[in-house]
């Protein structure tokens, strides 16, 4: 073999080390159930029209504009309803009644970060939670536990930050917010050195409501540049009082060139598993920017053993998912997916909202 012949494999070995490789003739995983299509007329801010999913008892809601889906047993759309008129809307998360839902009204097109609202479905009202200064990127209803419940939850905010502004005085991390009497309080100071450009914090607490888990962006200063890490897992005990202390996990996850800093996180209902996407950057942009697909997969939580899903949608194996949760009953999923935008393939789609069945 010629010294040309091994760097070609050598370079072909290390492309292929640190991407997916995509097959052509890949078949679709017979699970896999599309359940609503976006619409690709939609201007930049719908263009992810189903980009944020969410199942309750009371259906599916997925963003943007903030939509309620009523499935029936084979995952039909039996009832679409409009909640919101389209707004920036970047994040949506359901109570488990599906009597409410909070959203974030985003300050910029690229990410979660902006005013977090709360709708609530049987009076068709909305209103505002905590403003757009304070840069919310998500936030989630707190189960019963040592912080209580009824109807209080946690947000995540980036505070100040030099592209978007906002309050200077405000601590980057996990806020517990009473809506009640609108006082919130610091729970965990965690700054992400990417800031609105991870998309979305795709933090979740556990069904108790001890347990903060959380995704940690990482980049580090080398040879003069900025290289980003694979995202770790971050777990902090909400009842653990000042002796609490950030615990990191060992998953590893793939340090693929582009699919370095996002993670969504979702434990199952009874919180024995949880539900991770693992996405790209520039995921939220799918129709013009991503070019790297996402992992979806279930973590074991006693024993943080990964299992990756097969949720592809795109023959070719090209296609990028963002966000997902699980089935009221833990036995299916719903997911966003979308085309990715791979140089010279020809395909590039918005997001749509799938299922896959029997996830056990």
């Amino acid at each position: 073999m010629g010294r040309i012949d091994f760097l070609l494999l050598a370079l072909l070995g290390l492309g292929l080390a640190g991407c997916d490789v995509f097959d052509e003739d890949s078949e679709i995983n017979s699970n896999i159930v599309e359940v609503r299509q976006c619409c690709p007329q939609h201007d930049l801010f719908d263009r992810g029209y189903y980009a944020y999913v969410s199942w309750s008892r009371d259906g599916l809601f997925a963003m943007n504009p903030l939509r309620r889906l009523v499935l029936d047993e084979s995952f039909r759309v039996v009832e679409d309803n409009s909640l919101t008129s389209p707004s920036r809307g970047f994040y949506a998360h359901a109570a488990e009644s599906g009597e409410s839902v909070l959203y974030v009204r985003s300050n910029w097109a690229d990410g979660s970060a902006g005013a977090l609202h709360e709708f609530d479905t049987a009076a068709g009202t909305s209103r505002l939670l905590v403003d757009s200064t304070r840069n919310v990127s998500s936030a989630v209803y707190l189960p019963a536990g040592p912080l209580g419940g009824a109807g209080r939850l946690v947000y995540y905010a980036y505070g100040h930050y030099s592209q978007t502004g906002g309050d200077p005085e405000q601590v980057p991390g996990y806020y517990l917010l009473d809506p009640a009497t609108g006082r919130d309080s610091l729970v965990l100071r965690h700054t992400t050195p990417l800031g609105p450009s991870e998309t979305v914090n795709g933090f979740d607490l556990s069904p108790d409501g001890r347990t903060l888990l959380f995704p940690i962006s990482r980049e580090r200063q080398r040879e003069g540049f900025v290289e980003r890490l694979p995202p770790i897992i971050g777990r902090y005990d909400l009842a653990g009082g000042a002796a609490a202390r950030v615990d990191t996990l060992g998953v590893a996850f793939d340090p693929s060139e582009q699919r370095v800093n996002g993670l969504w996180l979702r434990y199952s209902p009874n919180g024995d598993r949880v539900l991770y996407v693992h996405f790209p950057y520039g995921a939220w942009r799918a129709a013009g920017a991503a070019n790297d697909v996402s992992e979806v997969g279930v973590l074991d939580a006693q024993t943080w053993q990964k299992r990756v899903l097969d949720v592809n949608t795109e023959a070719g194996g090209h296609s990028v998912q963002l966000t997902a949760d699980w089935s009221p009953d833990g036995r299916h999923i719903a997911y966003s997916s979308a085309v990715v935008d791979l140089p010279g393939s020809g395909v590039s789609g918005a997001y749509s909202v799938y299922v896959l069945k029997d996830v056990n």
